[in-house]
C-alpha cells in the first residue's frame, strides 16, 4: 500500500501536518479512522496536531468520533471527548448530543474510572465552552 505523507509516520512526526493541512479534505477523508488512531494516546506529539486539525472538521470527522465513543477504549474516549469534542466552537449536532446522553448513562467501570461521566455531563451542560 502506497503510504500517505499526511499520515504520521511515528508518533514523534512533526512533517506530516502541513502536507494534510494542504491536502483536500476530500482526499483525506477516506483515511480518517487511519489519522484518528493516532489520537490514542495524548501525549503522542502527533495528537494535539490531529486535535487541532480534526476540530475544524468536526463534522466531516462526527461519525466516527461516534464509532470510538462507542467503542471500549477508555482512554481514547477520553482524549476524543478533550482533544475534539470539547474544542469545537461548533454547535453539536443532535446525533452526538444523542450519543452523548446515551453514553453518559452506559459507561463502563473503566469509563468512570477515567472520568468521561464528568467530562461528556461538562460537554453537555456547556456546550462549546471553549
Amino acid at each position: 500500500m502506497l503510504t500517505k505523507k499526511f499520515i504520521p509516520s511515528d508518533k514523534g512526526d512533526d512533517d506530516f501536518i502541513n502536507v494534510l493541512r494542504n491536502t483536500p479534505i476530500s482526499e483525506v477523508k477516506p483515511y480518517f479512522m487511519d489519522l484518528l488512531e493516532w489520537t490514542q494516546d495524548m501525549n503522542w506529539p502527533v495528537a494535539h496536531y490531529l486535535f487541532d486539525y480534526f476540530t475544524a472538521y468536526y463534522r466531516e470527522v462526527e461519525d466516527k468520533l461516534i464509532i470510538i465513543l462507542k467503542g471500549n477504549d477508555a482512554q481514547w474516549k477520553y482524549a476524543i471527548l478533550i482533544g475534539i469534542i470539547s474544542s469545537s466552537t461548533l454547535n453539536m449536532s443532535s446525533k452526538m448530543e444523542q450519543t452523548l446522553r446515551y453514553l453518559v448513562n452506559n459507561l463502563s467501570k473503566e469509563d468512570k474510572e477515567a472520568g468521561l461521566d464528568e467530562i461528556i455531563l461538562d460537554i453537555l451542560n456547556n456546550p462549546n465552552s471553549t
